[in-house]
């Protein structure tokens, strides 16, 4: 009897064990569930957390970028001095490997494996070979039509576009910038471009404004021939250029056109100051004053057509003022027109409007002119495209003596008073040292100012400043357009 019930009680306590062990499974279980759905739950609130770039912040991420990218660029340059014995197209040289393998360990955190192998040699040659068949990237090209077009956590495509300047002047183009996130960092991974040819800008007031701020006005927006222009004035230069909508190209005929006309507002516009000047000098010299508004151009024009693999359509066009001002304009003749008089006239020949169509290009074009006391500077610019993305631009500037009738140069102006060359260049080396330029020069640019002579040759006179222009290369890359410095004559 005693072993019947030992049985039973064994065998009610293996029941309640079970019991136990059910009822810890179930809350193991329901445990378990509950953490899944909390790691759920987790997981959708962090997908939900991710909060879209603003416009300003993608844009700031590009520029940054771009900024720091050719900046890895030249100071690679500038540490390997060496490499400019290597040709970079030859992508079989050890050397040339090695170079670019140890470029883009320094350019880890600035772009992807995919851009740096695509483009690394590309701007190591451009680099190198300090010239203008490449383009190369600059924060400006981040402003004008700036948009998002898509994003997520990890990347994002922006667009922007870049309109022609009086160093390229056009067509221009649509830009897309693509980005991807890699350890926290956003780097550059693909930047293509469409020409404007191709894809019309739609270019609008506000870009331009955008683009170039305060130093510019809206003139006018126009319609010429079922093209619409906008015309603006740039306060820096006095001088108008007109925008193409659809390219974003400069039409300098109608530049030219509203040039002329402000020139002559101007002059209608001014009373008794130069009344009075006009009253107490002598006639003949009142009669050079007048002719300095007015200029009559000599204009040349010719296409022709290269021949063979590399042939095609090669732009010739000079465009020089008269004055009627013999001296002035025989040198200007002399300097631009003597070796070319058999060149047609512009009426003669119906001009290429397409500029892509051309593999070679060289222009001559007059840009102002300025009067200091008896002095007269005028400023001629020189384009040159021998192909490739954009051309070589620079401003070339001739003076003359309205009193003595003859070309003179900066030892004379400055001589008159009573300057130094060594004053100049202590004066224009400090100013270089200001902020406002700062982000335009060259890391080394002071190494480029060693003939005061020289480097200042390039500079126009009026009542308040002697203004030294720096063309591109000269102190700092093509991004900054050429370079001006005024200096106040109370400054001397």
């Amino acid at each position: 009897m005693k072993r019947k019930y030992l049985v039973l009680l064994l065998l009610c306590f293996g029941l309640v064990l079970s019991a136990c062990n059910s009822e810890d499974n179930a809350e193991a279980e329901a445990e378990e569930k509950e953490n899944e759905e909390e790691t759920e739950t987790v997981e959708q609130e962090e997908e939900s957390a991710f909060e879209e770039l603003t416009k300003d912040e993608v844009k700031g991420i590009i520029q940054n970028n771009v900024e720091e990218l050719m900046n890895r660029f030249i100071d690679t340059k500038q540490q390997n001095m060496d490499w400019y014995e290597l040709d970079f197209s030859n992508d079989s040289s050890e050397e040339v490997l090695a170079a670019v393998d140890e470029t883009n360990e320094s350019l880890t955190d600035l772009a992807t494996e995919q851009y740096k192998d695509k483009y690394t040699s590309y701007y190591l040659e451009a680099f190198y070979c300090d010239c203008d068949a490449y383009e190369i990237l600059d924060p400006s090209m981040v402003i004008a039509g700036f948009d998002v077009l898509e994003q997520d956590e990890d990347s994002f495509q922006a667009t922007s576009i870049v309109i022609g300047n009086h160093l390229y002047p056009g067509p221009g183009s649509t830009y897309y910038w693509t980005y991807k996130k890699e350890n926290e960092k956003w780097k550059i991974d693909e930047v293509t471009a469409e020409s404007a040819d191709k894809q019309p800008l739609n270019l609008t007031t506000e870009d331009l404004k955008n683009l170039y701020g305060d130093s510019i006005e809206i003139v006018d927006e126009i319609e010429l021939d079922g093209e619409k222009f906008i015309v603006t004035k740039e306060h820096d230069m006095d001088a108008n250029y007109a925008y193409s909508v659809d390219t974003g190209a400069i039409n300098y005929e109608i530049s030219t056109e509203y040039q002329e006309n402000s020139t002559n507002e101007n002059n209608e516009t001014e009373e008794t100051g130069t009344e009075e000047v006009k009253t107490n000098e002598p006639t003949e010299k009142t009669e050079k004053l007048e002719a300095l508004s007015n200029p009559t151009f000599i204009h040349k024009y010719e296409e022709t057509e290269l021949e063979g693999e590399f042939g095609g359509l090669v732009k010739s066009e000079f465009k020089v003022p008269q004055f009627g001002i013999n001296v002035l304009d025989d040198f200007l003749y002399e300097e631009y027109v003597a070796k070319n008089e058999d060149m047609p006239n512009i009426e003669d020949v119906t001009p290429t409007e397409d500029s892509t169509k051309f593999i070679e290009q060289y222009v001559i074009g007059y840009r102002d002119v300025y009067q200091y006391g008896d002095y007269v500077s005028i400023l001629m610019s020189e384009y040159l495209y021998e192909g490739g993305v954009n051309g070589t631009s620079a401003i070339n500037s001739f003076h003359f003596d309205l009193d003595r009738d003859e070309m003179v140069h900066l030892e004379e102006v400055l001589a008159d008073k009573n300057i130094s060359y060594e004053r100049l260049d202590e004066l224009v080396k400090t100013k270089l040292r200001d902020e406002q330029y700062r982000e335009k020069l060259f890391a080394d640019y002071e190494s480029n100012l060693t003939a005061p002579e020289e480097d200042y040759n390039t500079f126009y006179a009026t009542d308040e400043h002697l203004v030294i222009i720096f063309n591109v290369y000269h102190i700092g890359p093509k991004s900054s357009g050429p370079i001006e410095v005024p200096i106040g004559w109370n400054e001397f």
